[in-house]
């Protein structure tokens, strides 16, 4: 969750109203790159955490990114034991509540986040109590469906937030929380820095299918200096051609040498397939 927003505009008290409601959370200073690293970890005894980050305009996105997932959550680095270099590995799965007052650089950052943003409005608040709702949160919890799920990561993101919207009524938020589905996607289709394997995708739709009489022809199989070319003029993105051999071998396309050239074997159904998987 990201709480973004000008100078005075409640940031703050909003971090710290929901670091009361989170799952243990744990307030961290982003200072260098292996202490917030550290800060993140989760090995025994430790329980995975939420972070909380407050005016975190420093922190290192990489880290950010791979605490998302369960799969690219855990680390390995180098450690000093007594006169002597050693690997050691941490995992830093968990969420993470921050607050900044600019938008991420990384377009996949953004699209992995659910976004609070606030501005300054005169006029006198109350914060309304939750102690009288507090013996019905338990029971929320268990009658609202989560079990939904779509292909598309942005949406699931902010679906168990729209299920309880949905369960309370709340048209006003299902209606702020579309906006922001909308306005990350556009962020992310838009940005120049494109997860590399989203990005080769879009490549192969183009070099691998053109349009003929309005109707798409399948073209032969690709040489990978072309792929290559196309992703440094599109996406700004530079890879050698054994990076791309490799990230084209495991999303299962085959590669076949034809002229000494090393080329991807166009594979239209397979395409497409991971096109849709990924809503691109």
């Amino acid at each position: 969750m990201v709480i973004l927003g000008p100078p005075a505009t409640g940031k703050s008290s909003l971090l710290e109203s929901i670091t009361r409601l989170v799952y243990i959370p744990r307030v961290i200073e982003a200072e260098s790159i292996p202490t917030f690293r550290d800060k993140l970890a989760n090995n025994p005894p430790k329980s995975t955490c939420t972070a909380i980050l407050d005016e975190g305009h420093t922190v290192y996105e990489d880290y950010l990114i791979k605490r998302y997932s369960k799969n690219t959550a855990e680390l390995n680095y180098k450690k000093k034991a007594g006169g002597r270099w050693e690997t050691d590995t941490i995992n830093i799965f968990g969420a993470t509540v921050i607050v900044r007052r600019t938008p991420f650089q990384d377009a996949a950052t953004t699209s992995r986040s659910i976004y609070i943003r606030t501005r300054y409005k005169r006029g006198h608040y109350r914060v309304p109590s939750f102690r009288k709702a507090r013996s019905n949160l338990s029971k929320i919890a268990h009658e609202v469906d989560i079990n939904r799920d779509s292909s598309e990561r942005i949406s699931n993101n902010w679906m168990p937030l729209q299920a309880i919207a949905e369960y309370l009524g709340d048209d006003e938020w299902l209606e702020y929380s579309k906006a922001e589905i909308e306005r990350s996607t556009r962020a992310l289709m838009g940005s120049q820095k494109y997860e590399p394997e989203q990005a080769l995708l879009m490549v192969l739709r183009h070099t691998m299918i053109t349009v003929v009489g309005g109707k798409d022809i399948e073209i032969n199989d690709v040489q990978l200096s072309e792929i290559r070319n196309e992703l440094k003029a599109e996406f700004d993105l530079h890879f050698k051609n054994h990076q791309i051999e490799e990230m084209c071998r495991a999303l299962g396309f085959k590669i076949k040498i034809h002229s000494g050239y090393p080329r991807v074997k166009c594979d239209h159904e397979l395409l497409e397939k991971l096109l849709k998987e990924r809503n691109l």
